[in-house]
């Protein structure tokens, strides 16, 4: 145009045309992407309440052993005193197995929470 005296022609620079097309394909994205994020919260939390029931459940036959053991000990006949010795350790280990399993299940419940907070949700929606 400077030298030879022509008439100027159209362009477009090609960052700004596909910054243009990225955001357009992202905002007819966005809605899909957010029903994901929120169908994967919801799956996060069902398996993480899988794992709290399968730790309830190792709880309550940990408690039942325990408390059969302790139904042995108490129908021994005193007179038989290997017999009650025997079952008396049986009872302290349930005892103790019991205690370990709480404590680890306790552990668990600090490090891995049931439910998302709303922080959490907000994070995954964003």
């Amino acid at each position: 145009m400077i030298d030879f005296r022509s008439a100027t022609c159209q362009s477009l620079s090609g960052k700004q045309l596909d910054a243009i097309v990225a955001d357009k394909v992202l905002k007819a994205l966005e809605p899909a992407s957010l029903e994901v994020s929120v169908l994967a919260a919801a799956d996060l939390e069902q398996a993480q309440q899988c794992m709290d029931d399968n730790w309830r459940q190792r709880l309550e036959r940990t408690r039942f052993a325990v408390d059969r053991a302790r139904r042995q000990y108490d129908a021994v006949e005193p007179e038989n005193r290997l017999v009650a010795r025997e079952l008396e350790r049986q009872w302290n280990k349930a005892l103790q197995d019991a205690e370990a399993l709480e404590q680890e299940y306790a552990r668990f419940r600090q490090t891995n929470v049931t439910e998302l907070s709303d922080d959490q949700r907000a994070m995954i929606q964003s």
